[in-house]
């Protein structure tokens, strides 16, 4: 972490914050998430935003991948961008910018799907797939 905190990288776009609405997630029932993104850039910005889902409990040995999915997004310059994304934990996944609700790019599910503990990660990435920022939070998948 002290790496990061002195760095001389100038860092001018990245993850403001990441939430959950409820602690708890349900098969079948949407899980909403806020997801703000910065940027400082002079310019209009295209990145793409995906969620990944993980068992939180699984050894780095075990594919513990649970879903992930993901949405190209424009960024107007020199401000924050407010995301809220749904995910019904089953195969429906939605992003909405301004009200204005967008379909996901792509949308991955795995075999997984067992109750516990899971990682919720935002993760941003830029144009040519390099990763830019990430946050996650952690939510419990109810039986």
């Amino acid at each position: 972490m002290v790496r990061s905190l002195l760095t001389s990288d100038r860092v001018d776009i990245g993850l403001d914050r990441m939430s959950a609405a409820s602690a708890t997630a349900a098969r079948g029932r949407a899980s909403r998430y806020h997801v703000t993104i910065a940027s400082a850039r002079s310019g209009v910005t295209e990145v793409t935003l995906r969620v990944e889902i993980h068992a939180a409990d699984v050894s780095a040995r075990t594919d513990g991948r649970y879903a992930s999915f993901a949405r190209r997004l424009v960024l107007e310059p020199r401000t924050s961008t407010d995301v809220t994304v749904e995910y019904d934990w089953l195969s429906d996944a939605r992003f909405s910018v301004g009200g204005v609700l967008l379909s996901v790019d792509d949308l991955w599910t795995g075999a997984l799907d067992r109750p516990g503990p899971y990682a919720v990660s935002a993760i941003l990435l830029a144009p040519a797939g390099r990763r830019l920022d990430s946050v996650t939070v952690h939510q419990r998948l109810l039986p």
